[in-house]
Order: C-alpha cells, then structure tokens, then sequence
C-alpha cells in the first residue's frame, strides 16, 4: 500500500515517511476526491411565448430573452385592414370617450380613456393630431392608412 500524501510505501496505519494516518479501506493509492457538488433539480428555465407555448431559444444561453413577434402576415404588408378616415370620424365623435382606441384593438387605453375623460382631454387631442397625420397604429402595431 502506498501513502495518498506522499506517495511512499506505507505498512500499517500510518505512513512511514509523512506520518500521515491511512484510510485501511482504500488500497487504490489514490487521494481522496471531494465529495460531488449536488445537482441542481431543475438545471434550465424555459420562456413561452403567448400564442404556441412552445420553448423560446432564439439566444441559447441568454437567460431573459424576449421572443420576437411574428413578422407581417402576405395579405396585409404591415398594414391594417381599420380604416383611418373611419378611425378620424370615430375620433373627432366619442374621442373623449375613447371609442377610437376600442375601434383600433387598443381595449386597455380605451378604457383607460374611458374612465379618465380621454384622459383629461389632452390624450384626447394628441390622438386627433397623430391621425391626421397618418402615425396612428392598430392594437397589433399595425399602422392604419388612408
């Protein structure tokens, strides 16, 4: 048998040499190895998307990532099938109300208009300004055109 320490012949239970104390179990020669470090019960964290719930891992390794939303269907380009003359008319109408913005797909801002008088009008007016010059969007992010 040989000492884990020194690597000296060793009779008994401790090393001739060092002096070191022996383990009589272990007649490999061989240091001890450290205990392993536990496992981890679960060892990744998946992020869904909302429409497929499938695992997002667009950046494999980039823990937080985001997924990306989905390109513009060929039917529209980008573009929404609302009606931005029809969106303007609702607007100058029940804009106060918010009624623009639940024509648009925008539920929560239209309640939010709702509830607060377009809040408090300056919303109200903001909205007439970006329709009338074409920069208003859907609920999808879609913009509405002439």
């Amino acid at each position: 048998m040989t000492c884990h320490n020194c690597g000296a012949g060793a009779r008994g239970n401790f090393c001739e040499y060092c002096g070191t104390k022996l383990n009589n179990n272990q007649n490999t020669g061989c240091r001890p190895q450290p205990p392993a470090a536990p496992q981890p019960k679960y060892s990744y964290h998946y992020h869904y998307t909302n429409d497929r719930q499938q695992p997002f891992a667009a950046n494999p390794g980039s823990y937080g990532s985001r997924p990306q939303p989905p390109p513009p269907c060929a039917k529209c380009d980008g573009k929404s099938p609302k009606s931005l003359p029809a969106c303007f008319i609702v607007c100058l109408l029940f804009g106060v109300l918010g009624i623009h913005r639940f024509y648009a797909g925008k539920i929560a801002t239209g309640l939010l208009y709702f509830f607060t008088g377009g809040l408090f009008a300056f919303g109200y007016l903001t909205d007439l300004a970006v329709i009338l010059a074409g920069g208003f969007k859907d609920g999808k992010g879609r913009s509405i055109k002439w």
